[in-house]
């Protein structure tokens, strides 16, 4: 895809080598982050996965596209880290996916048989942009308190009610 640089130097290494340690530690206090507000939240239509979708984020299901909308804007105005979600993690709908576009022109990913006959964009998954499109969440991260997963589900709550 454009922009890939997969190469490496020993100092990125070194600096990957140490946050991989920590990996299990981070996402664990990210999933009791998840699970506080879950667990707060458990009558609004959270999505089942008590510990957090994707590891990083709790979403709750939403009425249509234009709710969701509503409700993203509100998230923002009362200062919580939500996420958009839809668009930002399916390849297909991607401009680079959609627009075919690589690195270099000669790649195969698009020109070889095989990734002419791959199909991309919105066509090739619309019901999972139908179930995307009415869902909106709450991003968490693991430096945060019981204070934090408070606070996000409050304002969950008073936005879902409103």
């Amino acid at each position: 895809m454009p922009g890939a640089n997969f190469s490496r130097y020993e100092f990125t290494g070194e600096v990957l080598l140490v946050q991989v340690r920590r990996l299990d530690r981070v996402a664990g206090d990210i999933q009791i982050v998840a699970r506080r507000v879950s667990n707060t939240i458990r009558d609004l239509r959270p999505l089942p996965n008590p510990v957090g979708e994707r590891g990083v984020a709790v979403y709750l299901s939403l009425a249509n596209q234009p709710h969701r909308e509503r409700f993203g804007a509100a998230m923002r105005a009362e200062n919580t880290p939500e996420d958009p979600l839809p668009d930002s993690s399916i390849l297909p709908v991607q401009p680079c996916a959609e627009q075919e576009l690589t690195v270099h022109p000669a790649r195969p990913t698009f020109t070889s048989r095989r990734g002419k006959a791959i199909r991309h964009g919105a066509a090739t998954c619309p019901k999972t942009l139908r179930v995307l499109n009415h869902l909106r969440g709450v991003l968490l991260d693991s430096p945060y308190t019981e204070a934090d997963a408070r606070h996000i589900a409050a304002a969950l709550r008073n936005l879902h009610r409103a």
